[in-house]
């Protein structure tokens, strides 16, 4: 009599088994053709693509692109170089020193009094001077980063180049305030390699030391040229020293390793203590999400088609700042628009540097460069033809403002010139030089004579 109930006991577990095992299939089938589901098989397609366009994928890949022979890399020498400007800054008149020097190692204007008493000290730097004078004849520079700390990695060299090249301004006014002007000459052409070298790293933050260095060595030579138009071996010399810089900086090499720290970034959020390291709040919802492997995937995956679409956009015409400035531009534009509307794009947006800018700087540097160079041809021609020429004397790829593409622009007259660039406002103020004191408003990029 009691046969049937072990069957229905049967027949229900086996509904109850298969009711699970659709229900499984079903929810397996759904996180299959969701973002969480195809987002591993997606980033890895994404990774292999990011690799074949050149963005490196691991530490090991900045390093294997950046192997350089011992005897080749000035790393050791500045290294040591850095250690001595720190101890001598540190002395009683190295602090005293320090009140003629601005922020960020930013060099102003000095009296005929300070450059006097800069002097003493500066006389006893020469073992500082020489050290960096056989560094940069040295072609390469790589101070073996452990790229693989991510945002850990600390960057102190950088400060130490700028305080550096403050050190050889200080020397060339110097030796300018005697009239020694060739060995003025020699101290730029040094910081010239120098920022060559810092160009090299591939950080936006180099770049841009590098952009605010070849600037200052602009202002100190356009002095120079200034006192002494009508000498051709200074007309000369201040030609080589600009080309010492070497090329424009290649914005796409300085993204490379900030898209690897990013990605580094990324993996060290699976625990909540490394938080801190992104300047981050263990709470915002953006960080706390990241703890969830599926979703990491998918920040991963936003972050690396977003270096991608950058590098990629960069890669079309990398030698136009013009070019450069709407690659950035349509990145920062994107992140604005994704950013607030897209959850997944959440940490992309807090990694990524802030792009817009990044051309206008390179832009200038650039146009300081062009200008001084085009000027220098026109007062070779006053020096051999005896009069100032009334139009623009060509200079083959020298003569172009990088905020247009289009020739500099020119006003003569009666005793000298003017030549200028827009700059990044991109608007011409007629030949409006930036103030000495700078506190806003729009400005030319200018070489005037008188």
């Amino acid at each position: 009599m009691s046969a049937p109930i072990p069957k229905r006991s049967n027949t229900r577990t086996i509904v109850i088994l298969s009711v699970v095992g659709v229900a499984i299939v079903g929810i397996w089938i759904v996180w299959s053709l969701s973002m969480f589901g195809q987002g591993p098989s997606a980033l890895q397609t994404e990774l292999r693509l990011a690799k074949a366009d050149g963005l490196p994928l691991s530490a090991d890949d900045v390093r294997k692109s950046r192997v350089v022979p011992p005897t080749e890399n000035a790393a050791p020498l500045l290294r040591t170089a850095f250690t001595e400007r720190q101890s001598s800054d540190q002395t009683v008149e190295g602090k005293a020193i320090g009140k003629f020097v601005g922020r960020n190692s930013s060099l102003p204007e000095l009296t005929a009094d300070q450059i006097a008493q800069v002097e003493p000290w500066i006389s006893k730097q020469g073992h500082l001077f020489e050290l960096l004078g056989r560094a940069v004849s040295r072609p390469s520079l790589d101070f073996d980063r452990k790229w693989e700390l991510g945002p850990a990695l600390l960057l102190p060299e950088f400060a130490d180049e700028k305080a550096c090249l403050t050190h050889l301004l200080l020397k060339a006014k110097v030796e300018m305030s005697h009239g020694n002007t060739a060995a003025a000459m020699d101290t730029l052409e040094v910081g010239s390699k120098l920022s060559r070298l810092v160009g090299q790293e591939p950080l936006i933050i180099g770049a841009l030391v590098q952009v605010a260095m070849r600037s200052s060595i602009c202002e100190a030579l356009t002095e120079i040229i200034k006192a002494h138009q009508a000498d051709a071996l200074v007309l000369k010399r201040s030609r080589q020293i600009i080309d010492e810089m070497g090329p424009m900086p290649d914005v796409r090499h300085a993204i490379q390793s900030e898209f690897l720290m990013g990605r580094v970034a990324i993996s060290m959020l699976a625990s909540a203590d490394s938080v801190q390291l992104l300047g981050g709040d263990g709470g915002n919802t953006v960080f706390r999400l990241a703890r969830i492997g599926p979703v990491r995937t998918i920040y991963d995956l936003r972050f690396t088609q977003l270096y991608r679409t950058l590098y990629k956009d960069l890669c079309q015409n990398p030698s136009s700042v013009l070019s450069m400035e709407q690659a950035f531009k349509r990145a920062q534009a994107f992140m604005e628009q994704k950013g607030s509307k897209d959850w997944t794009y959440g940490l992309a947006d807090v990694l990524s540097p802030v792009f817009v800018g990044m051309a206008g700087a390179v832009g200038e540097s650039e146009a300081r460069r062009n200008v001084i160079r085009t000027a220098i041809t026109q007062l070779d021609c006053k020096r051999m033809y005896g009069t100032w020429s009334q139009k623009m004397v060509i200079t083959p790829h020298c003569d172009i403002d990088p905020f247009t593409n289009k020739a500099l622009l020119f006003k003569p007259a009666a005793n000298g010139f003017t030549i200028y660039s827009v700059g990044k406002d991109e608007q011409d103020d007629g030949g409006k030089p930036r103030p000495k004191k700078y506190s806003g408003g729009n400005y030319d990029i200018v070489f005037s004579i008188p």
